[in-house]
């Protein structure tokens, strides 16, 4: 097998051979995965038509969606109905694109999202529209008589709004706004479809005891394109807000407690390395966050916000650089400007589950190197991702050496990448397998201190796609800084195990080392990382990497990162679950607290509602927790305490919510 850097001009004579990867401005998973005749579309049952361009405005302080021309759906200049030979996002259609978007916006971004070709209003600005746009008059009719005691939001995928758990009474609804933002477009919203609760009340009063006739109107209609999760028995979304608001229709408590829910598009949830989260995470909060202020605009002090999201991130730049974050922190600091309030939304986050997904790599103090073996397992269907993160004074690099070594090769593929400042159109190199693509390396700086390498490699079984894999085994990536030396590098794998349900379900990939020791002489689990192992593979440094730099405005928790524990052990004592994620060692990164996601070591996850109402069904991981600490905060059930043995709270946090009963 012959391995090869390509050049433009082996590009140029091959490009309808080699799919060409689309323009490099876009972030560099979408880049990958949005190649012409997508692989990861196809597998998505969905076509390049339905996957759109969105320019945001993204500063220091993440994304301004007041800014007037700060978030617009596109049209590629020169495509009618995507029809043409060249592909949708190369150059030659996204460079002229990107030109005219400059100038509406001085530094604009460019994101794809993969929503049905009727799901998105093509002339959306947020600012032009004022923000989201106020609700209908029919959505205002019925305001809530008493104020609420607490707003509890949700952004997740796969919720049944129509559940019974989210009623007050029989017809009833305590879902105030609902964004599904992967239905058919209804014309107020960017994209998809909104319901209030008279939309809501009035279908469930029209199909009475017909649940299937409710979950068709949202998403469980097999007439239309992509995957359905309400057509499943567990629905994540569903499982999860019932954790964190679900209550018995009747009780009268109920509907002081007014619900709003964002469900994700299905392709953006099953692309697990968040790649194409950045625009309906950001927009979802947005929208919990002014709807929350519409339903309670008429009874003085406006009530506490709680949103959960249960959706763990492993890459990007951390130290609180990721641009979701600083948007968490500026519409939350928006809310408290608009609202007068006295305290800002709280976001919940889940840890996450990779502390022992060997999924994190670390350098040793001062070196200028970092090599890792990366393990690529057989028959994975989907693309596997790899970062590469390097921390060093501003200025310091402009280059870095970069190489690779796939399995059964001797010599390294080595190549020098740039990192483009002014223009994104340096830097990414393209790998080669014979006459085929299979892997793309790119380099880009984050922040000022932060530098990022994204490699790209295509499945190890690509099925009826017609790619050409890229061999299963040990891959040896090896990144060096000429001329600096870095404060710090480290290695991430990137999430691959695509959520339940899905058809294409990823086998996550993992980092390789004789040295890494997973279980002790009797068999259990190493959790924490032992002193003075000889391994580079970490499991400090694996939490949520949307919360690791501040989280307070002026002395107020925005965002509360919440860990996982089981059941309590044979002693009496409560545990870390084994997967619940830890922080770096460096002072900023910690789990704020955490909550019951294990029954027991034997009787693992915990039961809440499944899709349809009256079915309940298990689900673990710090998804689950979550939720559960959102409820507590809201409105106080459960007690915290501190943990009793102080050597777990690096991983359990400073306060422990106490066992579901």
């Amino acid at each position: 097998m012959a391995y090869q850097w390509l050049s433009e001009q082996e590009l140029d004579a091959r490009a309808a051979d080699l799919q060409i990867a689309p323009h490099p401005a876009l972030e560099p998973v979408s880049a990958w995965l949005f190649r012409q005749h997508s692989p990861f579309l196809a597998a998505g049952g969905l076509t390049e038509a339905e996957a759109s361009l969105y320019s945001m405005a993204i500063d220091g302080d993440g994304f301004d969606a007041s800014a007037n021309g700060a978030f617009k759906a596109r049209e590629v200049p020169g495509v009618q109905g995507r029809a043409g030979s060249g592909h949708l996002f190369s150059d030659a259609f996204l460079g002229p694109l990107l030109r005219s978007i400059k100038d509406d916006i001085d530094d604009p971004s460019v994101y794809v999202l993969p929503v049905p070709a009727d799901g998105v209003l093509r002339d959306a600005d947020l600012g032009a529209r004022n923000g989201l746009g106020a609700p209908s008059d029919d959505a205002m009719r019925s305001p809530d008589a008493a104020p609420p005691r607490a707003v509890i939001g949700i952004i997740d995928h796969g919720v049944n709004i129509f559940h019974q758990r989210f009623r007050s009474g029989r017809t009833a609804s305590r879902v105030a706004f609902a964004w599904l933002q992967g239905a058919q477009s209804q014309g107020q919203l960017p994209f998809g479809a909104e319901w209030h609760r008279g939309q809501i009340e009035a279908a469930q009063i029209e199909a009475g005891d017909d649940e299937d006739a409710l979950l068709r109107q949202i998403g469980a209609d097999f007439e239309r394109p992509g995957f359905r999760p309400l057509a499943q028995r567990t629905s994540h979304g569903t499982h999860v807000l019932d954790l964190a608001a679900g209550m018995d229709p009747f009780d009268p408590v109920g509907a002081r407690y007014p619900i709003i829910v964002v469900t994700l598009p299905p392709e953006v949830t099953r692309e697990t390395s968040g790649s194409m989260l950045a625009l309906p995470f950001v927009l979802g909060l947005e929208y919990i966050l002014d709807r929350a202020r519409w339903l309670t605009c008429g009874h003085g002090v406006p009530p506490q916000v709680y949103v959960n999201f249960s959706f763990g991130l492993s890459g990007g730049p951390r130290m609180g650089g990721h641009q979701l974050e600083k948007t968490v922190h500026r519409l939350a600091a928006r809310h408290v400007e608009k609202t007068g309030a006295d305290r800002p939304p709280v976001v919940v986050v889940a840890a996450g589950n990779r502390n022992m997904a060997r999924g994190h790599a670390q350098s040793l103090p001062c070196a200028k190197e970092l090599s890792v073996t990366w393990h690529i397992q057989p028959a994975d269907p989907t693309s596997n991702f790899l970062e590469m993160r390097i921390v060093a004074e501003r200025g310091s690099i402009d280059g870095v050496d970069f190489c690779l070594t796939p399995p059964g090769q001797l010599q390294p593929l080595c190549a020098r990448l740039s990192v483009p400042i002014e223009d994104p159109l340096e830097g990414p190199q393209l790998l080669g397998l014979n006459t085929s693509l299979i892997g793309r390396v790119s380099a880009r700086q984050v922040s000022g201190r932060v530098t990022i390498l994204t490699l790209a490699l295509a499945p190890s079984d690509p099925g009826s796609t017609g790619g050409t894999a890229a061999p299963a085994g040990d891959w040896q990536v090896s990144v060096q800084v000429p001329g600096a030396t870095p404060d710090r590098i480290d290695a991430y794998v990137l999430r691959d195990d695509v959520p339940y349900g899905f058809r294409d379900g990823g086998r996550q990939s993992y980092f390789s080392d004789p040295g890494y020791v997973d279980r002790d002489e009797q068999g259990r689990p190493v959790t924490e990382d032992p002193a003075g192992a000889p391994s580079l593979i970490r499991r400090a440094g694996t939490v949520n990497a949307i919360s690791t730099g501040e989280r307070h405005i002026e002395n107020t928790r925005v965002l509360w990162v919440v860990g996982g524990y089981v059941g309590l052990d044979a002693t009496g004592q409560l545990r870390a679950a084994d997967y619940s994620a830890a922080p770096l060692d460096d002072g900023v990164e910690q789990i704020d607290g955490s909550a019951q996601s294990e029954f027991s070591k034997v009787l693992p996850g915990v039961l809440a509602a499944g899709t349809r109402s009256g079915s309940r069904v298990l689900l673990n991981g710090t998804s689950v927790a979550a939720p559960q600490m959102v409820r507590h905060l809201a409105m106080g059930q459960g007690t915290l305490r501190p943990p009793s043995d102080n050597a777990q709270k690096i991983r359990l946090g400073q306060s422990v919510l106490s066992l579901r009963t």
